[in-house]
């Protein structure tokens, strides 16, 4: 009964406009509004998420704003989910930042917005590094090396071993793909283009060689405090 209650409760919803979903989102936030039990907060955001990628492909100013606007539903929904489901955290943020990446490219970068500022994906990158930069250097050349051996026993032998070192690798690579996206991206084809990140400032550039992470280019970026 109880899952019922719930199920029916987020159809309801998502048959309502974004701007009511978000009006509905605050009550809930300020705890004025109740939640049913067993509520399918991932349901949300991910029809949310589909609603945003749907309505931005679509021409008409009208569609891009809803667009926006059931995308800041979906962020703020997977970060809610990331701070109640610490088990879940890392999957529930890379949703949120793998959608702000896409509206980004979308609709270009506005500083201070909830989803379309650059530097909420550069600070989440760098704020969950595990690894160093020369570390993740020399683990990815070892890893490249036994890859190149051709010796499927000692390889597996390897992966079992150091699982943890692979895992790692393969989300900072997952997670650098969002950053480059938006921080190489041309926005020159968009009308209104983006706002400067920040004037001044020394440029920093890291080489990825080729086959670093999964890099072939120079990374470039402004010099902050992260």
């Amino acid at each position: 009964m109880v899952e019922t209650e719930a199920t029916n409760f987020l159809r309801v919803l998502l048959q309502q406009d974004a701007e009511h979903i978000q009006t509905w989102l605050r009550m809930v936030w300020a705890k004025q509004q109740q939640v049913p039990e067993k509520f399918n907060w991932l349901g949300l955001a991910q029809v949310s998420t589909s609603n945003a990628q749907e309505l931005a492909n679509e021409e008409s100013n009208e569609s891009h704003s809803e667009s926006l606007a059931w995308a800041e539903i979906a962020t703020s929904v997977y970060e809610f989910l990331a701070e109640n489901n610490p088990s879940f955290s890392e999957r529930y943020l890379d949703s949120s930042m793998g959608l702000r990446a896409y509206t980004i490219l979308k609709f270009g970068a506005i500083p201070g917005n909830r989803v379309l500022d650059i530097y909420l994906i550069i600070n989440w990158f760098f704020d969950n590094l595990h690894i160093s930069y020369q570390e993740a250097l020399i683990k990815a050349a070892d890893w490249r090396e036994a890859l190149a051996t051709n010796n499927p026993e000692e390889t597996q032998k390897k992966f079992n071993s150091e699982l943890e070192d692979f895992r790692k690798l393969r989300l900072i690579k997952s997670r650098l793909e969002d950053v480059l996206k938006v921080v190489c991206c041309d926005f020159r084809h968009l009308l209104i283009p983006p706002s400067p990140l920040k004037k001044g400032g020394t440029g920093i550039k890291v080489p990825l060689s080729k086959g670093d992470l999964g890099g072939s280019k120079t990374f470039c970026y402004r010099q902050e405090d992260f």
